[in-house]
């Protein structure tokens, strides 16, 4: 794997044959997930107990917003720098407990290790919360606080915006199939033999569903992938 796929590229690495139906929602649940669990584990190794953790949410974004963060995460390691910072390019922070060093720290991944804020929960918060509200498209914050931090929860709850991660469910209203075929029109710089959807806005924004706007493709391309 390519360095600059880590961190973001959790949430929009390109299926390969045969995975067409697994888009970058799953996808990002499947993966994403998977850091998740090594926070969760590495705080059970710490604290003998899995800690709660909250999330702001993923700041929605359109099909082609999908479509560009897929390529950033998957195209050469030139565009993944140059986009870097992109508004539709948002990134996902972290804000955890480093219990080796005894402080906080707000960080995200892309590329290389981004360190926002070290210190206090509030710094470290304030520091994710200033990434987020910049408004990139697709930034959210996972939140990671101690237990026994009652300043940190009062912070957290003092925030109408962030929700339980359980309980996230914000992404139903407004992620949908259209986002899933645009993240699979994108050729994956590591795999260029890969299969990838052909992308046609115009047809996607007339479809009424995935298998209408796959026909569309066919009667037009003669085929649907390419």
């Amino acid at each position: 794997m390519l360095p600059h796929l880590a961190g973001s590229y959790a949430e929009k690495r390109s299926p390969g044959p045969g995975a067409e139906r697994l888009g970058d929602q799953v996808l990002r649940e499947v993966l994403g997930g998977r850091r998740e669990y090594v926070l969760s584990e590495m705080f059970q190794n710490q604290r003998g107990h899995t800690m709660k953790s909250y999330t702001l949410p993923t700041r929605p974004y359109s099909p082609i917003d999908a479509l560009n963060r897929r390529a950033a995460a998957v195209g050469s390691p030139g565009y993944a720098q140059r986009t870097a910072n992109a508004d539709y390019n948002g990134h996902n922070v972290g804000v955890s407990w480093n219990s080796y060093r005894g402080y906080y720290i707000a960080e995200y991944f892309w590329g290389e290790r981004v360190v926002l804020a070290r210190g206090s929960f509030s710094t470290c918060f304030g520091a994710a919360v200033r990434y987020y509200d910049k408004g990139a498209l697709g930034a959210s914050v996972s939140i990671h606080p101690r237990e026994d931090d009652n300043d940190a929860l009062r912070l957290i709850e003092d925030d109408p915006r962030i929700v339980d991660s359980d309980a996230d469910k914000s992404r139903e209203d407004w992620y949908s199939w259209r986002h899933q075929c645009a993240a699979q029109s994108v050729r994956d710089y590591c795999h260029p033999g890969a299969f990838k959807l052909v992308f046609d806005w115009e047809l996607m924004e007339a479809a009424a569903s995935e298998s209408e706007y796959l026909d569309a493709l066919k009667v037009k391309y003669g085929n649907a992938y390419t």
